[in-house]
């Protein structure tokens, strides 16, 4: 099969593109609301498309909109542009859904054995949380102890290598390494445990909701205002819908997003992709 080189503004953009395009037609044929949201965002206001040195793409859905969108994709797609979500995907363990391009293979060097899988673009699902700090933080850090015990009973395919960790983290790490959890955990129960505890609140009846799967933790959750409105945004060659509020959004997550980072921090994935012929 003929490579298609990781180059970040190159083959995998114009596929993940196009996972973008068919999800967004998807989501209009069947009145389902969505936001660009994370790198994604600050990719349509400040490049009008991809971050030039990235290489994935995220959309969020309030958790109704999210269960029926896995719902009705699962049914209709099943041709080349498919989903993978931990309910009908065997050797699937993330809590979040991908669309994928099944006619290119990707394997994901980030993880400590590599995992082969397609070109996706990942579907979080967006969940309330309290409007009470202390009874927020509780919740939050209930999810949080399931989601350890998760990546815990599949550490392999689950962990992130490309993650900066302190000294005591990498300490912890070793450790881990050493100890075969997958005997202890099932661990699709445990996403099912996980997904039932973020049904709780309801995201549209909440004053505060968030991305629990996002990597800026508690920074994820924000007031629901924030996603009242959106608007559309050019994203390369497509218009695309963005929360109005994006400049409050994008400020709690990242501070000066209009600010470019250092150049060694421009870092894509580590992918290699092959088409499939």
């Amino acid at each position: 099969m003929p490579e298609v080189k990781n180059t970040q503004n190159g083959e995998l953009q114009k596929i993940q593109l196009n996972i973008l395009r068919e999800f967004d037609l998807f989501c209009r044929e069947h009145n389902i609301k969505y936001y660009i949201i994370g790198g994604s965002a600050i990719g349509c206001v400040r490049h009008k498309g991809f971050i030039p040195w990235d290489d994935d793409i995220d959309v969020g859905l309030f958790r109704k909109d999210y269960d029926r969108f896995v719902e009705l994709a699962h049914q209709k797609w099943n041709g080349k542009i498919q989903i993978r979500n931990y309910k009908f995907t065997d050797d699937f363990y993330h809590c979040l859904t991908h669309v994928v391009d099944t006619s290119v293979t990707v394997i994901d060097h980030a993880r400590i054995k590599p995992v082969y899988t397609n070109v996706w673009i990942d579907v979080n699902p967006l969940d309330g949380f309290p409007r009470f700090a202390i009874r927020r933080k509780l919740h939050y850090m209930h999810l949080r102890t399931i989601k350890t015990l998760i990546v815990l009973s599949k550490f392999e395919a689950l962990f992130d290598m490309n993650k900066r960790r302190s000294k005591v983290e990498q300490f912890v790490i070793s450790i881990i390494k050493k100890v075969n959890f997958a005997h202890h955990f099932d661990t699709k129960k445990l996403i099912s445990k996980l997904e039932n505890g973020l049904r709780k609140y309801d995201a549209r009846k909440e004053r505060y909701v968030g991305n629990f799967l996002g990597r800026y933790k508690e920074k994820e959750i924000m007031p629901t205002e924030i996603f009242d409105e959106t608007i559309l945004m050019d994203f390369e060659s497509l218009q695309v819908p963005v929360m109005k509020d994006y400049d409050t959004y994008l400020r709690n997550l990242y501070g000066d997003y209009m600010q470019l980072p250092p150049v060694e921090k421009r870092i894509g994935h580590s992918f290699e992709a092959y088409w499939k012929i």
